[in-house]
């Protein structure tokens, strides 16, 4: 996953975050009107002091010390003006509710000059939020996007596919990847990627998700993929042609090894990476003597070596080409073990990748039920016991994984392909 989609989805919730907190609406505390203060009651105090059958009688200087008080009173009764007033001042309430709305379309705004679509769902799973160029992926005007749902955008097969990476990203609380969401007509592809956003105990995280259109990319990778594997196969056919074992034997590992693979759960890219690895696996051993595969005696020290020498052969002719996969260095790891017991480096545990112990028990297995000039074949249940009864040499999941593809159907149709039974 690209560091900078990582960055744009942080970004995304923080501006969406902050723009619903500065929309009016979720400011009416601070707009609501205050409160009426109470009227003062009437203290009584003047009427418990008159009687209206005795006329009030006051001398003079009382009488005009209320005539000063009466004058003082009806000036301050005239409002003064405010200091908002005076000075062309914008009221505080009012200048908060004027100011929150501009500064959350502006951080909006942000979003909609960015080139990926950005787009929200709510707790429910309906759109909140759609950005421009969003609104210019799906096709269809902000308003008939807010409030919809993904089968409502984009069909129930794409909705599922978004459905499962919701689920996968509210229950792991990760950013989720998807490489591959189809528009509604199916003629556009997108790369959608998504994280939460919210408040982690309200219950109710929106996601935010970033999308980029993938058609012409992956149009080209598509196209790429083709030419490689068209490139790939005249390698393996010519392989057959100089020495049939060793390409029957390379077929017969990349079905092996790609049906290990996917039952391990690897990603595509993993896939094609142990398949074009197994197909080419043996280009090394063209550069070593005939007569030194078919030897039926056991091979001396110096022919050992010899013979060992084709991983690294077969590395520096696949280094020439760019697979855009690690194709070369799974190929150099397959002879590997975990024990440091292998060939060509003494890699051992983690030092040897994934895809370099799947090809190296499934390379082991492939051969010991294949009949060679120096050994007769053995039956796969009898291979696989080898395996098992050598966990420091070989990964056990792979092992586990290769017994579980063996026993089912699909293994032993793979196994009559190859001609054993």
């Amino acid at each position: 996953m690209a560091q900078e989609t990582v960055i744009l989805l942080s970004l995304a919730a923080m501006v969406l975050t902050l723009s619903a907190v500065l929309r009016p609406s979720s400011r009416l505390a601070n707009n609501a009107p205050e409160e009426a203060k109470p009227p003062i009651p009437d203290s009584g105090l003047v009427k418990n002091q008159t009687h209206k059958d005795e006329p009030i009688t006051m001398s003079g200087e009382a009488t005009k010390a209320i005539e000063v008080k009466s004058t003082t009173d009806t000036a301050l009764s005239t409002p003064l003006p405010t200091s908002n007033e005076q000075f062309g001042r914008t009221p505080r309430r009012e200048y908060d509710k004027t100011s929150s709305q501009e500064d959350a379309e502006s951080l909006e705004e942000l979003l909609a000059n960015i080139a990926e679509g950005i787009a929200v769902k709510d707790s429910i799973g309906r759109y909140s939020y759609a950005n421009k160029p969003f609104t210019r992926l799906v096709g269809r005007p902000k308003s008939e996007i807010i409030g919809c749902d993904d089968e409502e955008l984009f069909g129930y097969v794409t909705a599922q596919s978004l459905a499962a990476a919701d689920h996968e990203t509210r229950a792991r609380g990760e950013t989720v990847q998807i490489n591959e969401v189809h528009s509604h007509d199916g003629s556009r592809t997108f790369e959608v990627t998504r994280r939460l956003m919210g408040e982690e105990d309200d219950g109710n995280q929106s996601i935010v998700s970033v999308w980029r259109e993938r058609t012409e990319a992956l149009q080209r990778s598509q196209e790429r993929e083709q030419a490689m594997r068209q490139a790939v196969s005249a390698f393996a056919r010519s392989i057959r042609f100089v020495d049939p074992y060793l390409g029957d034997h390379a077929q017969r590992l990349a079905r092996v090894a790609t049906a290990v693979a996917k039952a391990m759960g690897l990603s595509e890219s993993a896939v094609m990476t142990i398949e074009f690895a197994a197909l080419l696996s043996q280009v090394g051993k063209l550069s070593v003597e005939p007569e030194l595969l078919r030897k039926q005696e056991r091979l001396a020290h110096e022919e050992t070596i010899r013979l060992r020498r084709h991983v690294d052969d077969t590395a520096t002719l696949l280094n020439e080409f760019d697979f855009g996969l690690p194709v070369a260095e799974s190929v150099h790891q397959m002879h590997e073990r975990l024990d440091g017991s292998g060939y060509p480096r003494g890699l051992s545990g983690d030092q040897i990748n994934l895809s370099g112990r799947i090809l190296g028990a499934c390379d082991v297995f492939c051969a010991r039920i294949s009949p060679r000039s120096y050994r007769a074949a053995i039956l796969p249940q009898e291979a696989l016991g080898v395996l098992g009864q050598n966990p420091h040499r070989y990964d056990g999941e792979v092992v586990a994984s290769l017994v579980k593809v063996m026993s089912n159907s699909a293994g032993k149709r793979l196994l009559a392909i190859q001609g054993t039974n």
